[in-house]
């Protein structure tokens, strides 16, 4: 649902829903253990605005991919 969006509660700052998705995969390079991990974020590429406590306002991030690899050695 909206939320306020001032210190006085006057003005309301819409709802939004982000979609994220991800995937893992565990393998090994040589000896050590490593893991791929995959993410898309705000796969609908929605604009919103993000309401800190402090009543700044900024806009949420847009869609974006990350990929990293973890490995121990």
């Amino acid at each position: 649902s909206s939320r306020f969006a001032d210190l006085l509660n006057r003005v309301r700052a819409p709802s939004y829903t982000t979609i994220n998705i991800g995937g893992r995969s565990a393998f090994r390079v040589g000896d050590n253990p490593a893991t791929l991990r995959v993410q898309v974020q705000n796969i609908t590429d929605v604009f919103a605005w993000s309401v800190s406590q402090t009543a700044s306002f900024s806009p949420i991030d847009q869609r974006r991919f990350v990929v990293s690899l973890t490995t121990d050695f």
